[in-house]
């Protein structure tokens, strides 16, 4: 039988209606992103370590500006702000030293993970110098660093701490100290000359956990 042009008419519409309605959902990228009243969501995140690490992380926690969270089994869920700012995750114990560090943005619910990358990366971008990049900016930020002459050797001194469990802010680590000048010396210019900076890790994390 032939359908009349007013059928025709109503089936196009009832087509195009289905169409854009699954394209509407499709692309919205917040459909499985639940917000808190507080402005957070919860991410889950892992550590995530060469087989030759061994140690357990349990005794720590993860901790951001949005939440803190216990470890188990190398594995945590923690509330962290959705925005598009690039936050700082800390992977530390009750005394306050850090073992692991990671830089995000929570726009799109990623999942966090700790290694020894996230962790040289982050050392280096909590620098003030990079506090203003976006999360959409972000990403080529880590490949400018990664292809610095200078990273591997940083990333190096970090790796050694990792696999000891050490306080990667230990201001007597002077190897991981002369690699992370080197490479911010490089990136900046003479850090030394810098009254924003100080060659000490320790005041470094504070002034950069005060930005968050």
């Amino acid at each position: 039988l032939l359908i009349s042009n007013k059928m025709k008419r109503l089936l196009y519409s009832i087509f195009s209606i289905i169409v854009i309605a699954f394209y509407a959902i499709s692309c919205n990228d917040d459909s499985d992103v639940t917000v808190n009243e507080n402005g957070t969501i919860t991410t889950k995140g892992n550590i995530i370590l060469p087989s030759e690490i061994t140690h357990s992380y349990e005794d720590c926690t993860v901790l951001t500006i949005g939440g803190i969270s216990p470890i188990e089994n190398g594995s945590f869920s923690i509330d962290a702000f959705y925005n598009e700012n690039v936050q700082t995750f800390f992977v530390q114990n009750d005394a306050n030293e850090v073992f692991l560090m990671n830089r995000s943005s929570m726009q799109n619910g990623d999942i966090i993970e700790f290694n020894v990358q996230t962790t040289t990366i982050a050392l280096i971008t909590r620098h003030p110098l990079f506090s203003p990049i976006s999360s959409e900016d972000y990403q080529d930020v880590i490949t400018f660093i990664t292809s610095n002459p200078n990273y591997q050797s940083l990333y190096d001194e970090v790796e050694k701490v990792v696999k000891e469990k050490k306080n990667i802010f230990d201001n007597n680590n002077e190897a991981l100290l002369l690699a992370f000048s080197n490479i911010m010396e490089d990136i900046c210019g003479d850090v030394s000359t810098n009254n924003d900076y100080s060659d000490s890790l320790d005041e470094l994390i504070s002034e950069t956990r005060a930005i968050y």
